[in-house]
């Protein structure tokens, strides 16, 4: 099988990184394996390295700069990256969800991505006015897909009051949504607990 191609270096730094991490492999003849025992790390995160669904360290970028005598070159690309904001960040994000065991979620505002119904996702990517409405809700949706898989993760969701008293939607989607969060709640790899607003219990 043929080796994924090199990410585009012009997407983000990270990317570069990635890209200049196998160019320069290359170009030295060395094989993944020989690469791997350098940094001292495993084969496959060689390929995760060179595909930018790992990053690069500083232990491992200074064997490179040192062993290649590069002039520095991965410190520091790998500064710039740390510094600079990723464009691919929900992907990344998405990927660290999808392989986690736990997930703890603290949220003020809305109710979480996870536990959002289509409807609610739909009223709430409306109103941010972001385009293309339909591949968010649906891109949303498919992340939801982890926690009904075969294994999947303990979901832990921390709310405020504020989440349940907004009514996205309109009344009726939010009670539709609410009695939604009662149903997960009750699956054994979920837990929801809401935290009251502290004045209505001091006026209470």
């Amino acid at each position: 099988m043929l080796p994924k191609p090199s990410p585009d270096p012009k997407s983000s730094i990270w990317a570069w990184l990635a890209h200049d991490l196998r160019l320069y492999r290359v170009q030295r003849g060395l094989s993944g394996d020989a690469l791997a025992k350098l940094i001292n790390c495993a084969r496959s995160s060689i390929s995760r390295l060179e595909n930018n669904e790992a990053k690069l360290d500083e232990r491992q970028a200074a064997i490179l700069d040192e062993r290649w005598d590069t002039g520095g070159h991965f410190a520091t690309m790998l500064w710039y990256a740390r510094l600079g904001h990723d464009p691919d960040w929900l992907k990344q994000h998405q990927d660290i969800e999808s392989d986690a065991s736990v997930i703890k979620v603290y949220e003020s505002q809305v109710v979480p991505g996870l536990l959002q119904l289509s409807e609610y996702a739909h009223a709430l990517v409306v109103e941010s006015g972001a385009p293309n409405v339909d591949d968010i809700v649906a891109r949303r949706m498919a992340r939801q897909e982890i926690l009904t898989r075969e294994s999947p993760p303990v979901l832990l969701v921390l709310l405020t009051e504020n989440v349940i008293d907004w009514p996205v939607g309109g009344p009726s989607l939010m009670r539709k949504q609410l009695a939604y969060l009662l149903e997960v709640s009750d699956r054994p790899n979920i837990g929801v607990r809401v935290v009251p607003d502290r004045r209505a219990l001091i006026s209470g």
